[in-house]
């Protein structure tokens, strides 16, 4: 089952039809008879592997890869692979099995997608502080599977959006972010591009997975503000 079972890897290729299926582990990959076998192969087959294998080991006449145990969180990539490749978990697995039906039609699209800032209404650029957060997720794949990221990051948006309002009189930008999920992109593009002058940033709050918060904060660069990490090390306490 999608998303339970496996997942396609955000690279993947495209492929369809029905294959036999070659099992590698780290008991096989030692095992000169049995890889013997492998490279004896004859015809296009998948291989499936629960250890991690250098490029030669993955043939030419591969068809595809299934990572077994593979994780089965989802992503984005900028690239495609030139073969398909799935992961799937380790308990939907039995190494018995010698033929595999698939089908998966990967496309790889753009995305248009836009950072969103807010200044406080008295915003002046010297010694601001900055509240962000992104506001993209996985989406699904499909109609399968849906995967609406209240966690991550809808609860950051909604608390950035709580302290917006809260913080109004205060000299703070509230930043939006798109594209973290492919990679930080729209931060990244924000430092390249900044509207305002980087170095008078004091201060940067970044809102992620604040569904629990059991943990508190993670601070970055403390050494750099020791009265701040004070501060913020009472609070979490």
């Amino acid at each position: 089952k999608l998303g339970s079972d496996f997942i396609p890897n955000p690279g993947s290729a495209s492929i369809s039809g029905v294959f036999r299926v070659f099992t590698l582990d780290s008991v096989t990959v030692t095992d000169s008879l049995y890889m013997k076998s492998y490279y004896d192969f004859s015809g296009h087959f998948l291989v499936a592997k629960d250890v991690k294998l250098s490029s030669d080991l993955i043939r030419s006449d591969t068809e595809g890869v299934l990572d077994i145990g593979g994780s089965l969180v989802g992503g984005f990539l900028t690239s495609q692979f030139d073969i398909p490749v799935f992961s799937v978990a380790r308990e939907a697995w039995d190494r018995e099995f010698k033929i595999l039906r698939c089908h998966l039609k990967a496309d790889l699209k753009s995305v248009f997608s836009k950072n969103v800032l807010a200044f406080s209404p008295n915003w002046k650029e010297r010694s601001t502080k900055v509240i962000t957060g992104h506001y993209d997720h996985l989406g699904g794949y499909g109609s399968a599977v849906y995967i609406p990221g209240a966690n991550d990051n809808a609860s950051g948006i909604a608390m950035m959006l709580n302290l917006a309002e809260d913080l109004k009189d205060e000299n703070i930008v509230f930043m939006a972010f798109g594209g973290e999920e492919v990679g930080l992109v729209g931060s990244s593009h924000f430092v390249a591009f900044p509207t305002f002058n980087l170095t008078k940033i004091e201060l940067v709050v970044n809102l992620d997975l604040m569904g629990a918060g059991s943990k508190g904060l993670m601070v970055e660069n403390g050494v750099d503000l020791p009265k701040t990490v004070n501060t913020l090390t009472r609070i979490n306490t």
